[in-house]
């Protein structure tokens, strides 16, 4: 909901998580393909979900250190946000270690100070290493207000589908 990523679509506030649809049909693929012996064949399968799993702790990232830049964010905002980033600042260092190296700085605990910009221009640049797109990510959505949080929104929100693959 935080993301408006609910639905098939992955662009509703409402339902089951996109993420979450996707994982059971590649778990339900992987399951099959493993009774029937191809277990080589899941391996791919495997990737994908780990990108698929990448997606929630980037989106827990991004929606805490908003909270800190643009809200103030105290002890509690600043715990839960390094929490995410150190769960996959590994996996954005594998791709850039300076991009991951930002994250960190920003994210860390007893960082000095948190840029979201930085933040989410840092994981916006590794997407496509990550294999995920824009779309999945989604921006921080603001319900109230029927719109993201401003300087929030997917990258390259257009109007179509941005694919960063």
């Amino acid at each position: 909901m935080n993301f408006k990523t609910c639905g098939k679509e992955h662009n509703a506030v409402s339902g089951s998580s996109y993420v979450n649809t996707k994982l059971f049909d590649k778990l339900a693929i992987g399951q099959g393909r493993l009774l029937m012996g191809q277990c080589e064949s899941v391996r791919p399968i495997l990737r994908e979900m780990v990108a698929l799993m990448s997606i929630p702790l980037i989106q827990g990232t991004l929606r805490y250190a908003y909270k800190i830049d643009k809200m103030s964010g105290a002890d509690k905002e600043k715990g839960e946000g390094a929490i995410f980033a150190a769960a996959i600042v590994p996996r954005v260092y594998h791709c850039n270690s300076a991009d991951g190296d930002t994250i960190m700085k920003n994210m860390k605990i007893g960082a000095s100070s948190t840029s979201f910009a930085e933040v989410k221009t840092a994981f916006e640049k590794n997407y496509a290493c990550m294999k995920i797109t824009c779309e999945e990510v989604g921006g921080l959505w603001f319900s109230a207000e029927n719109k993201y949080y401003q300087d929030a929104g997917p990258c390259g929100a257009t109007g179509g589908k941005t694919e960063v693959r």
